[in-house]
């Protein structure tokens, strides 16, 4: 395990740990099978993970091959590509979003897709009179 502390600023490059956890600054270019960037952590760069937690800021590449979340105080933003996703409210995702079908492929969402399954009610004007 990697462990970036409070009040610590690390640049470079992270991988063959099994995990990642972030309370500090961090601009980097990660490989590991799990990432946690923390509520006061904040990480800048690239990274490639099984799974990713966001309690805190996220800007930058993240590949997560399994599952990304983003809890109420976390912000992810940039080139996000992930197999299952979780955002709690208040946790905000934006950016280039893409999600690995079961082909193992990504592929960019569209406003319709994320909506198809909304059941949006129909106004009956006539019957509002």
């Amino acid at each position: 395990m990697a462990l970036i502390g409070p009040g610590v600023y690390f640049e470079g490059t992270l991988q063959n740990c099994d995990e990642v956890v972030i309370y500090g600054t961090v601009k980097a270019t990660i490989v590991t099978d799990r990432m946690l960037v923390c509520e006061s952590g904040r990480f800048t760069g690239a990274a490639t993970v099984n799974d990713a937690a966001a309690l805190g800021n996220f800007e930058g590449t993240l590949t997560t091959s399994t599952k990304l979340t983003v809890n109420a105080t976390g912000r992810v933003s940039g080139a996000i590509s992930y197999a299952a996703l979780e955002i709690s409210s208040g946790g905000i995702l934006t950016g280039d979003i893409n999600v690995f079908d079961d082909n193992s492929s990504a592929k960019i969402l569209d406003a319709a897709e994320i909506t198809k399954d909304l059941a949006v009610p129909k106004l009956d004007r006539d019957a509002a009179e």
